[in-house]
């Protein structure tokens, strides 16, 4: 089963559990029967049935792999990058607001990022926090430093926009979930 943040936010690994019994790492509590799980948040006690949504894009965009060239890597505070990355055909690419993407780094797990930048922009825009302690993340910076091309696979996650609201929204970011927030936001302008 995919993971991304493995602290039940990103909702990757999102379940429902049909049979058997699990509990909520984080309060100790029984997972009742059809309710939704993080699997990352879960341990199971006994076998489990589980049923777990295959499509992990919003709407139509499946995740396809992509060859990005790193245009500007800048530091913005003391651990956070700014990225700008541009694909060559970005016209094939679609996302929605919201969305994020994996960078995937020869002989390294990938490491998630959400997506600053709107759907209607050429070149895509990532805010990465890389404290000396998140080794992945610290990596990712590197070679994005070294300059030339990275893989990409995108779009991923379901916590996105795709069409204009039609009531206000209230956004609610922590950390570098600015980058998501700021999506969501240049798209709506």
């Amino acid at each position: 089963v995919p993971a991304a943040c493995r602290n039940g936010v990103c909702e990757l690994c999102g379940g429902r559990l049909l049979a058997g019994t699990a509990v909520n790492t984080r309060n100790q509590q029984k997972i009742p029967i059809s309710e939704p799980l993080m699997l990352c948040r879960s341990r199971a006690l006994t076998d489990l049935e589980l049923e777990i949504d295959a499509v992990m894009a919003a709407g139509a965009n499946q995740p396809r792999k992509f060859q990005a060239k790193v245009v500007d890597v800048q530091s913005i505070s003391h651990d956070v990058y700014r990225v700008e990355l541009q694909l060559p055909r970005r016209r094939e690419l679609s996302f929605h607001a919201g969305q994020y993407l994996s960078v995937i780094l020869p002989d390294a797990e990938p490491c998630y990022f959400s997506i600053a930048s709107s759907p209607s922009e050429q070149s895509i825009e990532l805010h990465i926090q890389a404290s000396p302690e998140w080794v992945s993340a610290q990596k990712v910076i590197d070679a994005l430093t070294a300059g030339g091309e990275v893989t990409l696979e995108l779009p991923h996650g379901k916590a996105c926009l795709a069409q204009a609201p039609t009531k206000p929204l209230l956004l609610v970011a922590a950390g570098t979930g600015f980058a998501q927030m700021k999506s969501l936001v240049d798209y709506l302008r």
